[in-house]
């Protein structure tokens, strides 16, 4: 009873608000199938793209991450050869100005030692 009294009450204020045109569809099942079908494939594609930008932009922020990382173990590892680079070639210097016969190959040396520091 109290459902019958329920349908016909919400019946009435729904033809108040809505005239009985209101919920006639000018389009067949296959239609109606095919419209959410189309709807359907199209947000799938939207969040198929939303989510393929996130992971782009994920792996570019890893990506520079990475190379941060690489660029700060090269340059620690510079850093410790730069030393020892520089005492060795000093010491063959030093050995090529001691003998005087190799006067000569100390100076080309020198110059090639000065082109590879400013290269570096």
């Amino acid at each position: 009873m109290f459902a019958q009294i329920n349908m016909w009450f919400f019946d009435n204020l729904i033809n108040i608000f809505f005239n009985d045109y209101f919920f006639i569809s000018y389009h067949n099942s296959l239609e109606i199938y095919f419209i959410f079908f189309v709807f359907f494939l199209l947000t799938i594609l939207i969040k198929l793209a939303e989510e393929w930008s996130y992971l782009n932009q994920l792996e570019k922020e890893t990506l520079k991450a990475e190379k941060q990382q690489i660029e700060n173990q090269l340059s620690t590892l510079k850093a410790q050869i730069n030393p020892h680079f520089l005492f060795n070639s000093l010491n063959v210097l030093y050995a090529l100005a001691i003998d005087e016969k190799r006067n000569n190959q100390c100076h080309s040396t020198i110059i090639r030692y000065f082109k590879i520091c400013n290269l570096q």
